[in-house]
């Protein structure tokens, strides 16, 4: 059979994207290819002209395993074995059951986060629900469009009771928009007040960073060290040193005690003693106020007796005149 041109035979190939049956495509590929003349060898360096979409980035993925592979190849039949472990690899990616547990595992992964747009949200989850199940129902796309969403969106949107996608586009549109202006407004409500969460896990990174008192005053070896005299080997509850300072420091405070009390019996004595002195000097003085009052009244007296004695004899020489 004569051999039809290069190009016009790669357009009459059946191509392949990985949606359609893959053992299908691979049993007509190397039918035509052996039907019009060309080896393993070709087909295997060639198949990339005929695919599509997945089944091409695929292919282009794994080509740098295959072409290690082809340099190896020495006959036909090296050729051969090749060609039919790039079928058995393209079955095991784009069969239709592996096909559905991966789009079911994007299915589970496409996730709507707040501030997405919702519309960018739908579009890529229905193009992996069209993958799963071509012919799903209206309702079930609207639940596996729900299931996609954050818990608190999902509350609400259970609730309006959803009917088809545009009317979910909608709904979603209108209650992000409404949690975003919330979330915004709460957050400028917090910038104007103090964190205080800040600083205290900066302090408690702080005191992670610094090193504890006991793993300071340690010595290599672990033995302790005295917090008062800095030697080691003891701990400052029984350090002679500290004793020894606390005695001194008490005898030195009982004799101070001592003089102080000294000192303020003397100035008592002191204080006494003049005030007894002061009550003597008066008593004295009193004394002799009392003399002279005594001699003033004696005076006195022998005044009036001179007085009436030289009167009598007056009187008496008068008589006898």
């Amino acid at each position: 059979m004569p051999r039809a041109p290069l190009t016009e035979f790669i357009s009459l190939l059946r191509r392949f994207d990985g949606t359609t049956n893959t053992a299908e495509f691979f049993t007509r590929f190397k039918a035509d290819v052996a039907d019009n003349g060309y080896t393993a060898a070709w087909a295997i360096s060639n198949i990339d002209r005929v695919l599509d979409g997945d089944a091409k980035n695929w292919f282009e993925a794994k080509w740098p395993l295959y072409s290690a592979r082809l340099a190896n190849c020495r006959d036909a039949d090296d050729y051969e074995v090749l060609l039919n472990q790039m079928e058995t690899d393209f079955i095991a990616m784009f069969d239709k059951s592996s096909q559905t547990a991966t789009w079911r595992a994007q299915n589970k992964a496409c996730k709507f986060y707040e501030g997405e747009d919702a519309q960018h949200y739908v579009t890529q989850k229905m193009r992996i629900l069209r993958y799963i199940d071509s012919e799903m129902s209206e309702s079930r796309k609207v639940q596996e469009l729900i299931n996609g969403l954050p818990i608190n969106l999902r509350m609400n949107m259970v609730c309006l009771s959803i009917k088809t996608c545009e009317e979910f586009v909608a709904k979603l549109r209108q209650i992000a928009e409404t949690l975003l202006l919330d979330r915004n407004r709460r957050s400028s409500q917090s910038r104007n007040s103090f964190d205080y969460s800040n600083v205290t896990m900066a302090k408690l990174d702080d005191q992670k960073q610094r090193p504890s008192k006991s793993s300071q005053f340690r010595t290599p070896n672990g033995k302790p060290i005295c917090f008062y005299c800095n030697k080691p080997g003891h701990v400052r509850k029984v350090c002679r040193a500290l004793k020894a300072d606390q005695s001194t420091n008490q005898n030195d405070q009982t004799r101070d005690d001592g003089r102080q009390k000294n000192r303020g019996n003397s100035r008592y004595y002191n204080r006494y003693s003049n005030q007894k002195k002061g009550n003597w000097q008066n008593e004295n003085l009193n004394s002799l106020e009392a003399v002279d009052e005594k001699v003033e009244q004696v005076e006195e007296n022998d005044s009036m007796h001179v007085f009436h004695s030289f009167k009598a004899s007056n009187s008496k020489q008068d008589q006898g005149n």
